[in-house]
């Protein structure tokens, strides 16, 4: 009876050892299985956050480049007042060409606007369309000071005007290099929300392609614009 029994049990220590070599390979089969998941799950996210930072990024960039342009009108506008101020100063009453580009310095500072954290706002829709009116009028006032101003020179020193043109001439630039800047920045924007894969991540989280728009020149803008003179004799 041992000399029949010790096969038997010889046999059955064979099989658990094929039983447990079986275990330890179908778990190692799925530890693999879990590790390479863990690393798709891992690539996708990378994708996912990677996607979705550069939208965000894409999207502060525009709004920091608005800023810059809202910082050049601004200062516009402010050079403007500076003419109002230096070319009033000594007149009994305030012509009325200066007075009309005071008006519209202030009506165009008042367009811009700000959220309740002081941030720049990008204008949309008809907040863009009166931003660009206002810029017109502003121009335009501005055309009309400058030409009065050299019209006139009897009436204003020449250090007045040679300063104001050298102003000018400086806040154009500065204008038009923003301008640029920030339409290269929206047109980054719209690409980084129109590519894939982010235009999934885009309509996901609302980033709307086209949210913001382009700063386009006016029409007619490269040719000389007019000079018009509300009752420039006015005293």
């Amino acid at each position: 009876m041992i000399l029949v029994a010790a096969p038997l049990v010889g046999a059955a220590q064979v099989q658990d050892s094929r039983r447990n070599q079986n275990m330890n390979k179908g778990t190692r089969n799925l530890i693999t299985v879990a590790i390479a998941c863990v690393l798709v799950l891992c690539f996708v996210a990378s994708i996912f956050i990677g996607g979705y930072n550069n939208l965000v990024t894409q999207d502060e960039s525009a709004k920091n480049q608005w800023s810059q342009v809202q910082t050049q009108y601004q200062r516009r506008s402010d050079v403007a007042e500076q003419l109002v101020a230096s070319a009033s100063a000594g007149m009994q009453e305030e012509i009325a060409v200066f007075k009309v580009l005071r008006d519209q310095a202030a009506a165009l500072s008042g367009t811009f606007k700000k959220d309740e954290y002081g941030q720049p706002i990008i204008p949309e829709g008809e907040d863009a369309r009166k931003l660009e009116e206002s810029i017109a009028n502003f121009d335009q006032a501005l055309i009309n000071a400058i030409a009065f101003t050299a019209d006139n020179p009897e009436m204003f020193s020449g250090d007045l005007i040679s300063d104001l043109m050298v102003q000018l001439e400086g806040g154009e630039n500065r204008v038009s290099n923003a301008r640029r800047d920030y339409n290269n920045s929206v047109t980054a924007y719209r690409m980084a929300t129109r590519r894939f894969p982010a235009v999934l991540f885009a309509t996901i989280f609302g980033f709307n392609a086209n949210r913001y728009p382009y700063f386009q020149a006016d029409e007619g803008a490269q040719s000389a614009p007019s000079i018009t003179f509300p009752t420039p004799n006015t005293r």
